[in-house]
């Protein structure tokens, strides 16, 4: 009985403490602010809703403007999701949207920005930033041939080829009825150094293809002229190189390779 008493006292006794110590915290828990933690939540939900549309938008940013250039321009925020986070491509972005004013010289300290990255061998975040800068300047060859350059210096050149290709998209699609001479010695610019990379990566044949198509613009092109004859040369087509050597010695007698070029065409069937 007395031990009964013991255990009943204990517990009103620990009741009583309990709720003592509750009492004296409820006006802790009461002054939670329930507002800031909502805010909170809303916060990191509008940040996730913002980091989902950006690559959402990203990732189809190349899709809806090059379908019919190559694979690489479609999926590239796949590429960069492994190199850079996605709010630093956001800080980009927010930081040219929030100079609109002065678009030239904003796009020229974002690119002298890259600039100075390359020089530091930081070629990923040099292709960050042009891709932050590409959003907003879709058009802009500046920024595109920027990005032609980092995926040379990264031996990519499917890239490069795919990326001088949407170029030559923007110039004939901004051409007007008339032919636009000075677009046009840009599209045969950036073909010819299309066929440069078929040729050096060794499809001579598709560098020949492209070649073929330039020469009817720009016949007395010593440029073109030369990778003519290497890509006949490589392809065996001994009567071609010959001609086309013919005409590479009319229009430029002083050419260092004419020699060469000879030698080689002479030995094409030994």
């Amino acid at each position: 009985m007395i031990i009964s008493i013991i255990f009943l006292l204990i517990f009103i006794v620990s009741f009583i403490i309990i709720t003592i110590l509750i009492i004296k915290r409820f006006p802790q828990i009461k002054s939670i602010n329930t507002d800031l933690i909502t805010k909170e939540i809303e916060d990191k939900q509008k940040k996730e809703l913002i980091e989902s549309r950006i690559d959402r938008k990203m990732n189809g940013l190349f899709r809806k403007n090059n379908k019919k250039n190559g694979s690489f321009l479609n999926t590239k925020i796949e590429d960069i999701e492994n190199k850079i986070k996605q709010n630093e491509i956001l800080e980009q972005i927010n930081k040219f949207s929030r100079n609109k004013k002065n678009n030239k010289e904003n796009i020229q300290k974002l690119l002298e920005e890259a600039n100075n990255n390359i020089k530091n061998n930081d070629l990923t975040n040099a292709e960050n930033i042009c891709f932050a800068l590409f959003k907003k300047e879709k058009d802009n060859i500046d920024i595109l041939d920027k990005l032609a350059y980092i995926y040379s210096e990264k031996n990519d050149t499917q890239k490069v080829i795919e990326t001088y290709e949407y170029i030559i998209t923007i110039l004939k699609r901004n051409k007007k009825k008339n032919i636009d001479q000075e677009k046009m010695q840009k599209i045969i610019k950036y073909k010819t150094k299309i066929a440069e990379y078929y040729f050096n990566d060794g499809n001579y044949k598709k560098s020949l293809e492209i070649l073929n198509d330039l020469i009817i613009y720009d016949e007395n092109n010593p440029k073109l002229l030369d990778l003519l004859i290497e890509c006949n040369i490589n392809l065996k087509n001994k009567f071609i190189a010959e001609k086309m050597l013919n005409k590479l010695e009319e229009i430029n007698p002083e050419n260092e390779k004419i020699e060469e070029f000879h030698e080689k065409i002479d030995n094409i069937f030994k």
